[in-house]
């Protein structure tokens, strides 16, 4: 007996929930078809999209929900951008998720998996995880010409997905398609993958409200809800038959779990657990089966999977229609394709991260580094004085401001990374990509470094009234009043607005520069000679060095090298080292931050 049907002719109430481009796309195409749907995106770009007059689907206003933060227009490929707008917008899409879903039979989630804002799809899920919504994921691989950041994306995304409690994963290669889509012109290939992606399902869903097909033996409701949300790895394909026989049956779903139309190839056929078959034939062709040829079809399908459930329907078609297959399968194992988008990842991510690393050459002036082409003495002040606000601002906001400005400056920056996956294993790749920590910078004083030689002189105590420098605000919270046109000039040194040595330029603390002829020492006699060393140099490149070295060494993680680095800076002066001082203000060990104190005031 076929299961009624809803009156929209469909078996499952399905909501389709896309995020991100191609996400949203997909939801929209749903949408087309009469179901529910709602898309969700980081970019406004993407959304307007789905007006009317596209080359999409519309996708009317009220569900199409912006979710990016301080108006940024879309992710740029970052999946942490992403996820902190799924979790700072997690109880808007949460409401407008459930407004749509709450009382439906599947809730298929849509992404991209080489975006910014589709591969946060894990915090999708983690967002929507407690509402008891029967979930599954429909998503799209990248292709072997997008960039290793995509891969990469994608490879992160699918680590954390198998482990999210979601109901049933789909695959869609995307390289897939595109090979077997060579002709569509680009203005409609994205709506026609679009519809090829949802017609299976959607073919599936309204089997038995097709007025043409007649059921000799149902594939009902149930049975698709069972295959649906199997909890497995599904894959499904349309193919035509020359004939119904054991076969053509099974050669047939043999090449389409190996090499799908859509979805991912090197399925193995043996970690099959559910397989639906579904023959749509005219009568001519199901009279020529005998019912012995659908029991071997069986015999041979329970052979090679190893004892998969298999569900079957059989409907007979107008005269003159061809003979259809229709195969839903479902398996506990990644295909052999997203192994290899991983082993891509690995290997361009890899390579991108050295790109990315690279600094630029220097230019060996020369005799131009000290060429004077502008005249000192034209400048209309001493000092460029910051614009005066409405009302009078206390001296600790100009600090603050000042501060904040040098910061910004020189604020670290950070090399990009590279995650290393692990190798797959069943349905694990490993834990899930994270962040690595940051490296904190020094260490407490070891006891007993100072064996064998003095203790260097400790700085002067910090002058009455001002109290211990400490972190916080630019390392400038207890600097008097009467600093402020210190920092003001600090802050002119960092623009370049200065008139002093041209040929020297300041680097940034925390950018890791190339290694210098001299390895960091904790010894003092070594600093005193890299001050000599700049005081008597005359060649522009041999006094850089020795300042990325300081600043090198003013960042190291023994406490006693980076003492000895900024009493070297001290001693050169802050028109030299100026942000370096000024970083050193925030350094843990007390001493090391009186010096820059000291040496910025004087």
């Amino acid at each position: 007996m076929v299961a009624p049907v809803k009156p929209d002719g469909r078996a499952l109430d399905i909501v389709v929930v896309g995020l991100g481009q191609a996400g949203g796309n997909l939801a929209a195409e749903f949408f087309r078809r009469g179901y529910r749907a709602l898309a969700l995106n980081t970019a406004q770009t993407d959304l307007s999209a789905l007006d009317p007059g596209g080359l999409f689907p519309t996708l009317p206003a009220e569900r199409r929900l912006y979710i990016g933060l301080d108006g940024y227009d879309g992710a740029g490929a970052d999946p942490s951008y992403g996820r902190d707008c799924v979790i700072e917008n997690a109880d808007r899409i949460r409401a407008a998720v459930l407004k749509q879903a709450a009382d439906a039979d599947a809730v298929i989630l849509t992404a991209g998996l080489g975006g910014g804002t589709g591969s946060s799809i894990p915090e999708l899920v983690n967002v929507l995880k407690d509402e008891q919504l029967p979930l599954l994921a429909l998503l799209t691989l990248p292709t072997e010409s997008e960039s290793g950041i995509a891969k990469v994306n994608a490879v992160r995304a699918i680590n954390e997905l198998v482990d999210a409690p979601l109901l049933g994963w789909i695959f869609v290669d995307n390289a897939r398609i595109a090979t077997l889509n060579p002709d569509v012109s680009i203005v409609d290939y994205y709506a026609h993958i679009n519809g090829q992606i949802a017609q299976p399902i959607d073919a599936l869903n309204r089997l038995n409200a097709r007025e043409e097909l007649k059921a000799i033996r149902s594939f009902d409701g149930e049975d698709f809800r069972k295959l649906l949300l199997s909890g497995g790895v599904l894959n499904y394909a349309v193919t035509e038959l020359p004939g119904i026989t054991t076969d053509e049956v099974v050669g047939a779903v043999n090449d389409s779990i190996e090499q799908s139309d859509l979805m991912p190839s090197g399925f193995d056929i043996a970690k099959l657990s559910y397989l639906g078959l579904i023959i749509e034939a005219p009568e001519t062709s199901l009279a020529s089966a005998a019912i012995s040829t659908f029991e071997e079809m069986d015999e041979q399908l329970k052979a090679q999977t190893g004892g998969a459930a298999i569900y079957h329907g059989i409907y007979r078609t107008a005269p003159g229609q061809p003979t259809v297959l229709r195969i839903l399968a479902a398996t506990q194992s990644l295909p052999h394709r997203i192994r290899e988008v991983l082993a891509d990842a690995k290997r361009e991510g890899q390579v991108l991260g050295e790109k990315i690393r690279e600094e630029l050459p220097t230019l060996e002036l020369g005799e131009i580094s000290g060429f004077e082409l502008f005249r000192t003495n034209t400048r209309p002040s001493e000092r460029p004085r910051r614009a005066q606000h409405r009302g009078q601002r206390r001296p600790a906001d100009l600090v603050d401001d000042l501060a904040s400005e040098i910061g910004s400056k020189r604020a670290p920056v950070e090399e990009p990374r590279t995650e290393h996956l692990s190798e797959p294993r069943g349905l694990r790749l490993g834990p899930p990509g994270k962040s690595a920590p940051a490296q904190v910078r020094g260490r407490p004083r070891r006891p007993g470094a100072d064996e064998g030689r003095p203790a260097p002189t400790p700085p002067p105590p910090p002058r009455p009234g001002q109290g211990t420098p400490t972190p916080g605000r630019g390392g400038l919270k207890d600097l008097g009043t009467e600093e402020i046109d210190v920092v003001a000039e600090l802050a002119e040194l960092s623009r370049g607005d200065d008139g002093g040595d041209d040929e020297l330029q300041e680097t940034t603390p925390g950018v890791k520069k190339g290694p210098t002829s001299k390895a960091s020492s904790s010894r003092p006699e070594d600093y005193d000679g890299l001050v000599a060393e700049y005081l008597q140099s005359k060649n522009a490149r041999s006094r850089q060095e020795v300042v990325q070295r300081l600043e090198r060494d003013s960042t190291n993680g023994d406490t006693m090298i980076r003492y000895y680095a900024v009493e070297a800076m001290a001693k050169l002066g802050r028109k030299v080292f100026g942000n370096a001082l000024l970083a050193a203000t925030e350094d843990e060990d007390e001493a090391v931050r009186q010096l820059a104190v000291e040496a910025l005031r004087g």
